[in-house]
C-alpha cells in the first residue's frame, strides 16, 4: 500500500500545481475568482474548485483560461499530466482490489446500480465482503464524491450557457446601429447607406459564428433580419436585383432563426417593392398574402401597409373593387395605430406614406383627382422631412395625373423636379415611376417639345432596366 498512497500523492501533486498556476494567474491579471468566472462564463464556485485539489476541472475549462491568460499550451500541457497519472492511478488500484479515494470516484454506473457489492472492490467469497458498517460507509463516501463531480459539472453547465462571446454593450450597440439605418433609409443615399449597413451585418454573420445564451442568438438574428432587410432595399434602389433577393431571403431566414413573425411581415412588405416597381403585381400580391398571414391580424402598421401595397397591385391590374376594398381596410389600420407606430423607417408605416400610396392607386385606377388629392396630403406630410424618393414618386403620381387631365404643362414643369436630384438620388424605384409616366402618355403628347425636353434633362434611356433583366 505504501506504493499505492505514493503514487495517489503524485496525482494529488499534480492536480494542485495546476491549481497553484491557475490561482497565480488569476491573481496576477487582478482578479477574484468571481472576476474570472465572469469572464469565463462559469460561476465561482468552479474556479474555486479548478485552484483546489480536490477536482480536476474539465479540459474546456482549462483551455478557455489558457486563451484569456495567453498561456494556452502551458495549461494544456499541466492538465493533460494530471489527467494521464490519474488514470495510472486508478488503473493500479484496480488492479490491487483497491477502492479509489474520494478524490476520483469510480465510473458512476458502478456507483448507482451496485447492491450487493461495495463500489469499486472486487469480492472472491462472501468471506472477502466487508461488513455490513464498512460497505454503508464505502457506499456513503462513493455517493458523496459523486455528487461532488456533478455538482461540478452542472456548475460548469450553468457557465457554458451563460457564456457568449457577444456582450450586452455590443447587443446594444448593434441594435442601435440597425435601428438608425432603418430610419436613414428614407433620407440617405444608397451609395451612402449600403456601406455601413453591409459592415455592421458582417460583425453579426461573425458572431453568430461564436456560441451565445437563446436569448443573445435571437437579438442577433433579429438585427440581422432588420440589417438585410434595409440592404435589400437600399440594393434595389441601386438596381441591384438579384443581390437585393438574395438580402431578402436572409432577412426572412433570420427573422425565422429570431422566432419573430411581425418583424417576417415587415421582411415581405419591404421585398414587396422589388415586384411593385418592376410590373408584377401578381407577384405582390402572393407576398402580401404571406405577409398578412405571418402578421396574423396583429394590431401593427405593417397590416397597413401590406394593404396598401395589395391595393396597388389590384390597381395596376383594373380590380377597382378590390383595390378600393384594400385602401379601405390600410385606412382602417392606421386609424388605431399608435405613435411609435407610425415611425419613419423601413420598419414604420407613416400617414405620409399611406396617402402617397393611395395617390399611386387613383392614378392606375384612372382617378387623377382623387390622385392629385392624396399626393397633394402625402407632400404636405412629407414636407418637414429629409425624405427624398418618396416625395418625389409623388410628384410623379401627380405629373402622371396632371397628364390625364390633359395639362401637360403641368405635368411637365412636375416632371422636371425628378432632374433637380443628384445623380446618386436617381434610385430604381424614381426611375421607373419616371418610365411609367412616359410610357402612359397618349402617342401625340410623346413627341411634344416640353415632354422631349424632360426627357433629355433627366437622360432617360428608352426602356430603364435592372441589372438582372
Amino acid at each position: 500500500m505504501d506504493e499505492d498512497v505514493a503514487s495517489q500523492g503524485q496525482t494529488d501533486l499534480a492536480r494542485a500545481r495546476l491549481g497553484r498556476e491557475l490561482r497565480r494567474l488569476r491573481k496576477e491579471a487582478g482578479l477574484t475568482q468571481a472576476g474570472l468566472a465572469e469572464r469565463l462564463g462559469y460561476v465561482r464556485e468552479y474556479v474555486t474548485l479548478a485552484e483546489s485539489d480536490r477536482e480536476l476541472p474539465s479540459e474546456e475549462f482549462i483551455r478557455r483560461c489558457g486563451q484569456f491568460f495567453g498561456v494556452g499550451p502551458r495549461l494544456l500541457d499541466l492538465h493533460r499530466r494530471a489527467v494521464t497519472e490519474r488514470e495510472t492511478i486508478r488503473k493500479t488500484l484496480a488492479s490491487r482490489g483497491v477502492a479509489p479515494g474520494l478524490r476520483d470516484p469510480p465510473p458512476a454506473a458502478a456507483l448507482v446500480f451496485a447492491s450487493d457489492e461495495s463500489a469499486g472492490i472486487a469480492v472472491s467469497s462472501p468471506s472477502d465482503m466487508p461488513a455490513e458498517g464498512d460497505r454503508n460507509m464505502q457506499r456513503r463516501a462513493a455517493i458523496a464524491s459523486m455528487a461532488t463531480m456533478l455538482g461540478a459539472t452542472l456548475l460548469e453547465f450553468t457557465g457554458a450557457l451563460r457564456q457568449s462571446n457577444v456582450g450586452e454593450r455590443m447587443l446594444a450597440y448593434i441594435e442601435a446601429d440597425a435601428a438608425r439605418f432603418s430610419t436613414q433609409y428614407a433620407t440617405v443615399g444608397p451609395s451612402d447607406l449600403l456601406p455601413p449597413v453591409q459592415a455592421t451585418f458582417t460583425v453579426v454573420r461573425r458572431l453568430l459564428d461564436g456560441h451565445q445564451p437563446i436569448e443573445h442568438r435571437r437579438r442577433l438574428c433579429r438585427a440581422a433580419a432588420q440589417l438585410a432587410t434595409v440592404a435589400g432595399m437600399t440594393l434595389f434602389n441601386l438596381r441591384k436585383e438579384h443581390p437585393a433577393r438574395w438580402a431578402f431571403r436572409a432577412a426572412g431566414e433570420a427573422a425565422v432563426e429570431a422566432e419573430d413573425d411581425l418583424l417576417g411581415a415587415w421582411v415581405v412588405a419591404s421585398e414587396s417593392m422589388i415586384p411593385t416597381y418592376n410590373g408584377d403585381p401578381w407577384e405582390v400580391l402572393a407576398l402580401t398574402r404571406r405577409g398578412q398571414r405571418l402578421a396574423a391580424g396583429a394590431r401593427s402598421t405593417v397590416v397597413a401597409k401590406l394593404a396598401a401595397l395589395e391595393a396597388k397591385a389590384h390597381a395596376s391590374l383594373g380590380n377597382h373593387g378590390a383595390a378600393r376594398d384594400a385602401l379601405a381596410y390600410a385606412n382602417r389600420a392606421m386609424a388605431t395605430a399608435t405613435a411609435e407606430e407610425t415611425r419613419p423607417g423601413v420598419f414604420g408605416f407613416t400617414p405620409a406614406k399611406n396617402f402617397f400610396y393611395e395617390g399611386t392607386c387613383h392614378v392606375r385606377l384612372g382617378q387623377p383627382d382623387a390622385a392629385l388629392a392624396a399626393s397633394q396630403r402625402a407632400l404636405a406630410l412629407y414636407q418637414p422631412t429629409k425624405a427624398f424618393m418618396e416625395p418625389t414618386i409623388a410628384r410623379i403620381d401627380m405629373a402622371m395625373a396632371f397628364a390625364k387631365k390633359g395639362d401637360l404643362d403641368q405635368a411637365c414643369q412636375l416632371s422636371r423636379q425628378v432632374s433637380a436630384l443628384s445623380a446618386d438620388l436617381l434610385t430604381g424605384p424614381i426611375l421607373a415611376r419616371v418610365q411609367e409616366f412616359f410610357a402612359g402618355l397618349e402617342p401625340r403628347h410623346r413627341a411634344l417639345p416640353a415632354v422631349q425636353e424632360v426627357r433629355e434633362q433627366l437622360a432617360l434611356p428608352r426602356r430603364a432596366q435592372t441589372d438582372s433583366r
